[in-house]
């Protein structure tokens, strides 16, 4: 970075911590310990140091909401500037670019084999993989070796990832708007100047800030909604992109759709969130000009509805399981192969199942089946994500190709992606429900919704982002190695399909797959995809997709009373 650049950052970063100073400085002064007016003779009243920003957004719990989800969605830029910083000095922007920033209308096809075959041409670009080969002797260091990833024909366009600063800046003045907005949200909050010494007698002060607190959460949300539309240009190509995933199975699954689609899996919280702010809007502004700004006045048009806690919330939980579940049935189209694309739809089958069955039917969360089922869900989880989605692990230690230069890093990644996984099934959970009989009640019993609640949306982000960075690490790996083998796959592929069409039946006659009906060898034998005819795939899809979908509406339709 420029000078410039650097004086920029410095003067961002000095400005949020100012804002999170004065946070600090601004305590609620009802929250003053009186347990020393029991001794007369102590003059010294203890103070309870009580931030007046929670006393100001539990009391409005819309304004929590806006707040919550944002700050999320900022911590995700925050990711996405460490991950451009990490691959920009190991994968390479150019292969990071291919991989995540293709525009929407990209033709992979055009450019594969250009990619590829030009990728181990020697030239004198510093961008490279760094390919770790460990020796035999552990206590040796591993010895270095460069992949080069530049050596693109110049026929190809070459897609740059945006800078890591630029995401930085962007992350840091996206925070300053959130804190400026909250400082002013909790000055004028719970009727106006309750946190200003000396403003509590003005009545002109008090009316104002009945109507000025809810603005600014309300012109904060207004400014996200803007900025994720204008400049309409470069956000119609982002949103594009999203529609393929969220189209799924309808077009071809990418790299990066996938890699959107299990990003979306992670945002269930500040979609929920979201999704509570606009449904709030359309349905009624009393809660924010109620001239009773208490918790009880906040909560009445929304918490207690039933569309919104009964659809439109479990629908934010479903919608991103259900989209990465219908891009693995799509790929297990297009490849005529089951696997591995079915074992990894089965993750995302069976976190639906044990969030959609924890929503609906509370009381099934206590029983050894459903925490079971959590357990057992939440350890395929990892084995995915160690062995199929890092390919990390062989027998008991790392791969022997790596791009990371540190082997610790992958042994933390492992370790805390382990931990903060049970937050993933966790965060699918809303924090609270609403029963048959239009009873709002915690998730989660007892004071642990306090603490849990705050934490379990950005754990789950932390460890998206780090889960990413050995994803793409791996991807880029298996890239930059795909030109020979896929020469390989398709030499073994038909190697397999002359063996199975010419196999001599037991009568003596030739068994093909283009002479059988569709029902002739049935939906679920044990052949080769590649064997089975279009309708047969399409119906045993179809099977799958019904599964998915009637357990759901079984449990949404069989929800409780308590």
């Amino acid at each position: 970075m420029t000078t410039n650049d650097n004086n920029r950052l410095g003067k961002k970063i000095l400005s949020v911590s100012i804002l999170l100073l004065a946070f600090w400085i601004l305590v609620d002064n009802e929250s003053i310990s009186t347990a020393s007016q029991n001794n007369n003779n102590n003059n010294n009243n203890k103070r309870i140091h009580h931030l007046a920003v929670w006393t100001a957004l539990h009391r409005h719990p819309p304004c929590l909401r806006i707040y919550r989800a944002l700050l999320e969605l900022n911590l995700m830029l925050w990711g996405l500037a460490a991950s451009l910083y990490l691959w920009k000095y190991t994968v390479g922007e150019n292969m990071v670019g291919y991989l995540l920033f293709q525009p929407a209308d990209h033709d992979f096809t055009k450019d594969t084999d250009i990619y590829f075959t030009e990728s181990n041409n020697n030239n004198n670009n510093n961008d490279s993989i760094i390919v770790v080969d460990d020796d035999d002797d552990h206590d040796n260091e591993p010895n270095y070796t460069a992949t080069n990833t530049n050596g693109i024909n110049s026929n190809f366009e070459h897609i740059i990832p945006p800078s890591p600063e630029t995401i930085l800046h962007a992350a840091l003045d996206f925070l300053i708007l959130i804190l400026v907005t909250l400082f002013l949200f909790t000055i004028s909050s719970a009727e106006g100047g309750r946190y200003v010494d000396g403003m509590e007698s003005l009545h002109t002060f008090r009316w104002v800030a009945q109507i000025a607190a809810p603005i600014f959460p309300l012109v904060l949300f207004l400014i996200f909604c803007i900025a994720v539309v204008v400049p309409l240009d470069k956000r119609r190509s982002q949103w594009q992109i999203l529609s393929y995933t969220i189209g799924a199975p309808l077009y071809n699954v990418t790299f990066r759709d996938g890699f959107i689609g299990d990003i979306l899996t992670s945002s269930v919280r500040p979609l929920q969130d979201i999704a509570f702010t606009v449904f709030y809007l359309f349905s009624g502004l009393q809660g924010w000009w109620s001239q009773s700004y208490d918790l009880d006045a906040a909560d009445l048009p929304l918490e207690s509805n039933w569309m919104l806690h009964t659809m439109i919330l479990p629908m934010c939980m479903m919608s991103p399981l259900w989209y990465r579940f219908c891009q693995n049935l799509r790929q297990t189209y297009d490849s005529k192969s089951r696997w591995p694309y079915l074992g990894n739809a089965l993750k995302y089958f069976i976190a639906a199942e044990v969030g959609v069955f924890g929503v609906y039917m509370q009381t099934r969360r206590q029983s050894s089946l459903w925490l079971m089922a959590f357990v057992l869900a939440t350890l395929y989880q990892i084995w995915w994500d160690v062995f199929m989605d890092w390919n990390l692990l062989e027998v008991v230690q790392l791969r022997k190709t790596r791009i990371y230069s540190v082997s610790w890093m992958y042994w933390s990644i492992f370790g805390i992606n382990i931990v903060l996984r049970f937050c993933w099934t966790l965060s699918f959970l809303p924090p609270h429900y609403l029963n048959r009989a239009g009873v709002l009640s915690e998730t989660f019993d007892g004071d642990i919704t306090m603490y849990i609640n705050p934490i379990i949306a950005s754990a789950e982000i932390v460890r998206r982002i780090m889960w990413g960075w050995i994803r793409v690490e791996n991807e880029a790996i298996n890239d930059d190695n795909k030109e020979s083998s896929e020469s390989s796959n398709l030499e073994e592929f038909k190697s397999m399909a002359m063996n199975d069409t010419f196999l001599d039946d037991d009568d003596g006659t030739l068994s093909s797959s283009s002479s059988s009906t569709p029902f002739s060898k049935g939906l679920w034998t044990p052949r080769k995809m590649y064997d089975m005819t279009e309708i047969q795939i399409l119906g045993e899809l179809c099977i799958y997709v019904t599964i998915f979908t009637g357990l759901g509406l079984l449990a949404a339709a069989h929800r409780e009373t308590q």
